[in-house]
C-alpha cells in the first residue's frame, strides 16, 4: 500500500521507536547476561540514514543502542525481523554490521562498537535455513578453509516456539509480540481480542493506533468486529477512533488489494511463461510452489532469479534461498 509499503516493517520499527517499548523489549528478549551489563534507561533508537541508497534493502529493521552500566561505551542491538525463512539472513546481518563499522572510521576512540545481532522470526514455516555463517557453506568444506569464515553469534527469537509464560514486558510489547505470532485462521479473532485487551491495560494512544492500523492492514477481520472488541477494552473515544480508522484502512485495502492482485497475476504470468519457454514441463511444475507466494516483492525477486539462472537447478537453488 502506498503509505505502508511493508506494514510489518512499519509496525516493528514504529513500536520500537518508542523508548519505553524498546527498553521493555530488550529487557524481555535480550540475553540476561547482556541485560545485566547495560543501562536500559539510556536506550535510544538509531536512525540508519548513512546507509547508501543502493544498499537500502539490506539495512537492519531496527538498531537500538544503550550505554554499559559503567557508562564508558555504547552497545548496539541489531534486530532483523523475518516473516519467512531467509537462507542468507546471517549474511545480510554481516553486511549491515560491516556498514556500521565502516562509517566509524576516523571517529571516537578508534575502537569499533559492540553489536548484538538478533533475528526476530514471526513466520509460520520452520526456520530450516542457516543461523550461522558457517552453515551457508558446504558441510564437507575442508578444515583449512573453515578458519577463514567470519564467526559471530546471532540470537534467534522464534515466535512460534514461545509460550504465554515467555511473553513478558509492558503491555504494548506483549501486544506487539502476540499480534506478530503466526496463527491459524481460526485463532485470528481470539488473538486480536487478546491484543486489544493488552493495549487497554496501559499502552499509549500512539501504540494503540499503530497496532490497530497493523491489524487492519494484515488481518482478514471486519472493521465492525474490531470495533466490537475495542469497546470492551478501550475508552469510548479510542474505540470510536479505532472504528473510523479501521473502516478507512479496510476500504483502502479492498481497492488496493484489487490492484495488487492484478499486478501479482501479471508477474506470475511472466514467470510461468519464461519457465515454460526455458525449461518446459519441468519448469511449469515449479509453479505449484510459486503460486503460494502472494508478496509482490518476493514474486519480483523470483522473476529476477529466473532471468539470471543458467539452468533449472540454479533456479531451484534460487527459490530455496528465498525460502520457497
Amino acid at each position: 500500500m502506498p503509505e505502508i509499503p511493508n506494514p510489518y516493517d512499519a509496525y516493528f520499527k514504529g513500536m520500537l521507536a518508542e523508548k519505553e517499548n524498546a527498553k521493555s523489549f530488550i529487557e524481555t528478549f535480550q540475553k540476561s547476561e547482556i541485560v545485566a551489563l547495560i543501562d536500559t534507561d539510556s536506550i535510544e533508537f538509531v536512525p540508519c540514514s548513512y546507509v547508501p541508497n543502493h544498499l537500502k534493502e539490506y539495512f537492519a529493521d531496527v538498531m537500538l543502542r544503550c550505554r554499559t552500566k559503567k557508562g564508558e561505551r555504547f552497545i548496539y542491538h541489531l534486530f532483523e525481523h523475518k516473516s519467512c525463512p531467509d537462507r542468507f539472513a546471517v549474511l545480510q546481518i554481516l553486511l549491515y554490521m560491516s556498514l556500521h563499522w565502516t562509517q566509524q572510521q576516523g571517529k571516537s576512540s578508534g575502537w569499533l562498537d559492540s553489536i548484538v545481532p538478533t533475528i526476530f522470526y514471526h513466520g509460520d514455516k520452520p526456520w530450516n535455513v542457516p543461523k550461522t555463517l558457517r552453515e551457508c557453506f558446504p558441510p564437507d568444506l575442508e578444515d583449512v578453509f573453515v578458519g577463514y569464515i567470519p564467526g559471530y553469534d546471532v540470537n534467534f527469537i522464534d515466535l512460534s516456539k514461545l509460550n504465554d509464560d515467555e511473553i513478558k514486558g509492558i503491555s504494548a510489547v506483549q501486544a506487539m509480540v502476540k499480534i506478530l505470532m503466526p496463527r491459524s485462521s481460526e485463532d485470528i479473532i481470539s488473538g486480536v481480542e487478546e491484543v486489544i485487551r493488552l493495549l487497554g491495560l496501559g499502552a499509549t494512544q500512539r501504540d494503540v493506533f499503530l497496532t490497530i492500523s497493523f491489524i487492519s492492514y494484515t488481518k482478514p477481520i471486519d472493521p465492525e468486529k474490531i470495533y466490537d472488541i475495542a469497546q470492551k477494552f478501550l475508552s469510548a473515544e479510542d474505540a470510536m477512533t479505532t472504528k473510523t480508522m479501521a473502516e478507512q484502512l479496510h476500504e483502502r485495502g479492498r481497492i488496493e488489494g484489487k490492484i495488487e492482485g492484478k499486478i501479482e497475476g501479471k508477474i506470475e504470468g511472466k514467470i510461468e511463461g519464461v519457465l515454460e519457454l526455458r525449461f518446459g514441463e519441468e519448469g511449469v511444475a515449479l509453479m505449484e510452489k510459486i503460486d503460494r507466494v502472494h508478496d509482490i516483492e518476493v514474486l519480483s525477486k523470483i522473476h529476477d532469479v529466473l532471468k539470471e539462472s543458467k539452468d533449472i537447478e540454479e533456479f531451484k537453488s534460487g527459490l530455496s534461498a528465498l525460502g520457497i
